[in-house]
């Protein structure tokens, strides 16, 4: 379970680290179109808004991939990074804060090194729960075979 937690960070990581590299090369090609780009991104704000609301019934598609990956440890890598490329949208005022604070710092590496530590806060509490999963586990097993029965599975 340990291992499995770590791949799918991994995977998750592998998507977080690219956009934080991305955004911080970016921002140094880009911070001279910062008025320009702050505009825009308010106006995709705005309909991002009207869509939520239901006004622009376009934008309102969604698309799934119906795909499962293998299961064990060579699909946890790759649940990874379906988990990391399809809750981006979820994980967001955070994450756009990681982003933001990489496309300021115009720097590839300061950015995957900011992504990097987000990552890690997420994934630390995957790898406690594999972690007390198998312990977990052990205690229900235990309490299992010392429970008394129950009223309705007493013997006649």
């Amino acid at each position: 379970m340990l291992a499995g937690s770590l791949l799918f960070i991994a995977g998750f990581s592998a998507v977080f680290v690219s956009f934080g590299a991305l955004f911080g090369g970016l921002g140094r090609l880009l911070l001279e179109w910062s008025p320009v780009l702050t505009r825009i991104a308010g106006v995709v704000v705005i309909a991002m808004g009207l869509s939520f609301l239901g006004a622009i019934p376009w934008l309102m598609r969604e698309r799934r991939i119906h795909r499962r990956p293998p299961a064990g440890l060579a699909g946890a890598p790759v649940l990874g990074v379906v988990f990391g490329l399809g809750w981006t949208p979820c994980l967001g005022p955070t994450l756009a804060a990681v982003n933001t604070l990489a496309y300021t710092q115009a720097s590839a590496g300061r950015g995957a090194i900011l992504a990097l530590a987000y990552c890690l806060g997420l994934g630390i509490p995957f790898v406690l729960v594999a972690l007390g999963a198998r312990r977990a586990l052990a205690l229900s097993d235990l309490a299992r075979r010392h429970a008394l029965p129950s009223c309705g599975s007493a013997g006649a």
